[in-house]
């Protein structure tokens, strides 16, 4: 864990915290640790898919793509009332997302006022290509931080991977959030600008650096690139159409490519994280929402009988067993691949 997820775990605890939520979050880390198939506690966070289309047509973006045979559609605030309910108030935090882009929801702020008046952190990942007025109401509404999705610092090579995008409205728009902080002298939300690298803005990221250094408030987080092709590089159905992705996209510079081996045992989601599609659905892991492993629906199902079900207990084994699930096998597989040579097919 770095100084920057430590920064904002803390933040995340402090600002939802309860004595319910402590000891859940103890219990549950320790739990994590021990790698039980059958826990006692709750998951200490939510990653909610509230919608899931999008107002861009990324390359690798399976919304764009559209290898999901799911209905679009969005959480309505009724069921988003009933998730939370469900839950109970061991979660910490809701991060609003999945496949989909929450600005363009409509009436997104009474999503942020529900889930704030549970007390919980909200999170959300958004690429902000939306008007000043949406940017407002949700400031507003008290949402805690917001992930922007900004890959690069020019129009060119930030239009290059997000299609339908614009590099002036966003950074126009993460400028305006950072004046309202400002003005009303409010530690939330915190921003965070996620720069993904890929090889038509590698050239960009200390510009980027120094940009979010003016800034002063705005944590540059820069990603190494992405699985291209986002869940659909795990399964081999779509193979052909992931390693040409690879190929427009990967980074030229070593540096920038990342490098080891990826330990399964690191993963955490199927013990500690919620992962609801918006439909409903429960997968044990957000790499699984177009996979069909669904472990539950939460509208048709209470969250007991489906946290320890038969489904959330064999990945938790798997990967205590270091990964033999073919699900999980798959997923390193095809990662290792990609890390070591994204020309080299099976």
């Amino acid at each position: 864990m770095n100084i920057s997820q430590l920064r904002y775990r803390t933040t995340v605890i402090l600002s939802a915290f309860t004595l319910k939520r402590f000891f859940n979050l103890v219990n549950n880390q320790i739990e994590y640790l021990q790698k039980k198939s059958i826990l006692s506690s709750y998951p200490r966070s939510v990653s909610l898919e509230l919608n899931n289309y999008c107002n861009l047509k990324c390359e690798s973006c399976p919304t764009h793509i559209n290898t999901s045979k799911r209905a679009k559609r969005h959480i309505t605030i009724d069921e988003l009332n009933i998730i939370l309910e469900k839950l109970k108030g061991f979660n910490y935090n809701l991060s609003i997302g999945g496949n989909g882009e929450v600005t363009i929801v409509p009436k997104i702020e009474e999503y942020v006022e529900l889930a704030r008046k549970k007390n919980m952190f909200v999170f959300a990942d958004t690429n902000f290509n939306c008007s000043k007025k949406v940017v407002y109401k949700l400031f507003k509404a008290g949402i805690n931080m917001v992930n922007i999705s900004l890959d690069g610092t020019t129009e060119k090579t930030y239009s290059t991977y997000r299609k339908g995008g614009s590099f002036k409205t966003v950074f126009s728009n993460l400028l305006y959030l950072i004046d309202l902080k400002k003005k009303h002298k409010s530690i939330f939300p915190q921003v965070r600008w996620q720069f993904i690298i890929n090889k038509y803005n590698e050239h960009e990221v200390e510009k980027a650096k120094q940009l979010a250094k003016q800034l002063k408030t705005v944590e540059l987080r820069l990603n190494l690139p992405f699985v291209p092709g986002g869940d659909n590089f795990v399964f081999s159905e779509n193979k052909r159409i992931v390693n040409k992705i690879s190929e427009k996209f990967l980074p030229l510079s070593e540096k920038f490519r990342i490098k080891g081996n990826i330990d399964l045992l690191t993963c955490y989601q199927p013990f500690s994280e919620l992962q609801i599609l918006c439909n409903g659905d429960i997968v044990p892991c957000c790499r699984l929402r177009e996979k069909n492993i669904i472990a539950g629906n939460i509208f048709k199902s209470e969250l007991e009988d489906i946290w320890n079900n038969n489904i959330f207990q064999y990945f938790r084994k798997q990967l205590k067993n270091q990964g033999n699930s073919p699900d999980c096998l798959n997923c390193l597989k095809n990662m290792n691949k990609y890390l070591k040579n994204k020309n080299n097919p099976d």
